[in-house]
């Protein structure tokens, strides 16, 4: 009796654990072919706002191409990141200018206004560049009524830097613009592409950390900008 009661009680776990098994493959196949739905309706919408742009997906290494003469040329994403960070950073330039700001001294003026009263040599360390250039961006910021110093209480050996009345209401300007020209660069994604778009960029700047470059002896970008607009000015 008890050896037939066994074999029942095992034929019927064998059969449940097979009808589970099944259960979750299709569950799995469900979820996969949701995915997979939602994925074509990204690219129909993408393709659909990029007709005449030169957006186009494609699987493998190369994600977006440029149509020129009837055919497709494709493009590097690290060609796409600096068109991309130098037409918007020319764009915001433009604007700062208009305020009275020159591109040399936006690092040196939004660090300021973070943190009002860094030291120079402070300024120096977090901007990790040389001295004589951030010194030439600070007076010529104070000469625009932007900043100015005052002795350290602690300490009348060094010197402390804080953001004029001007430099506040210039801050909140350039800041509103920004916001703008950031609300403008988003045009036509919607909430959910956004938060992509953003744990995308977060994911490879991580990876970009992983990078191990080469000492760098050379000029920083920061450095020669104040170079040209010193040459200009000259």
């Amino acid at each position: 009796m008890f050896p037939v009661k066994n074999a029942c009680k095992s034929k019927k776990s064998v059969k449940f654990k097979k009808q589970l098994h099944f259960l979750c493959r299709c569950i799995l196949c469900i979820v996969s072919r949701l995915i997979k739905i939602y994925g074509e309706y990204i690219y129909e919408q993408a393709a659909e706002r990029s007709q005449n742009s030169c957006f186009v997906y494609e699987r493998g290494d190369s994600v977006f191409c440029e149509k020129e003469d009837g055919k497709e040329k494709q493009s590097s994403f690290l060609t796409l990141f600096m068109k991309v960070d130098r037409h918007f950073m020319t764009k915001c330039f433009g604007q700062m200018q208009e305020l009275g700001i020159y591109p040399g001294q936006i690092p040196v003026l939004g660090l300021v206004a973070k943190k009002d009263g860094l030291s120079q040599r402070e300024l120096v360390k977090i901007l990790n560049i040389k001295p004589p250039t951030v010194n030439v961006s600070v007076q010529r910021l104070e000469k625009a009524g932007f900043l100015y110093k005052k002795p350290d209480e602690k300490d009348q050996r060094v010197t402390r830097i804080y953001l004029t009345e001007k430099g506040k209401e210039t801050k909140a300007k350039a800041l509103e613009r920004i916001h703008k020209n950031e609300a403008v660069m988003l045009e036509g994604f919607s909430e959910a592409e956004q938060c992509l778009l953003r744990r995308f960029l977060e994911q490879i700047l991580a990876n970009i950390e992983k990078i191990q470059p080469e000492e760098f002896t050379g000029k920083t970008p920061m450095e020669e900008i104040t170079e040209k607009e010193e040459q200009k000015r000259d």
